[in-house]
């Protein structure tokens, strides 16, 4: 990420063995984070970090949802529907469906602190979206990028396409060696 710009370029610095030593080392602090846990609040950390991690799982399936659809809208724009090797039946539908699902559920993820107020409670349970906020709009500020997404016409869906056409026509099927194969092969 740092080769492509998306992160400082510190992070860029590696020891003599190829190690990235700021990335590991900046991973090696947040996890540290987990040992607030032996102090005499340690359930009000675990309660924060349980919500950060959680809507962080929720939000991101919101927007897994939201490049789907926009994945489907190039799709149509350019006439590569019949190109399309895989299309489940529903897929829209439950793009649409799952994106709207998780946002209510990041929603009210910490719906119980409207009954009880306690702000410590409010802020832990919510505190993952405005993070979510600041990042995202730091962002676009930092590149100067403030198109939410970009228009279907200006979605690039043909580098690579000749290359995976022709290895899915040069695919062979596995042919399962015992029952457990088998099985295997039908789930999958």
């Amino acid at each position: 990420m740092a080769l492509n710009g998306d992160v400082p370029r510190i992070f860029t610095k590696c020891n003599r063995h190829g190690v990235p030593v700021y990335c590991v080392a900046l991973s090696a602090a947040i996890s540290l984070i987990a040992y607030l846990n032996v102090s005499d609040s340690s359930a009000t950390v675990f309660t924060w970090l349980s919500n950060i991690s959680t809507v962080s799982g929720f939000i991101s399936w919101i927007i897994v949802g939201f490049v789907y659809i926009r994945y489907r809208r190039a799709i149509d724009y350019h006439g590569l529907n019949d190109r399309v090797t895989y299309r489940p039946p529903l897929q829209i539908f439950g793009a649409y469906a799952q994106s709207i699902f998780f946002t209510i559920i990041a929603l009210v993820n910490g719906y119980e602190v409207f009954f009880d107020w306690n702000t410590a409670n409010f802020f832990a349970a919510y505190i993952t979206l405005p993070i979510f906020f600041v990042l995202y709009f730091g962002h676009a500020l930092w590149f100067r990028n403030f198109k939410l997404y970009a228009p279907p016409e200006q979605i690039d869906c043909f580098t690579g396409l000749e290359e995976i056409e022709k290895e899915h026509q040069e695919y062979i099927e596995p042919v399962a060696g015992n029952i457990l194969q088998k099985i295997w092969f039908f789930i999958v």
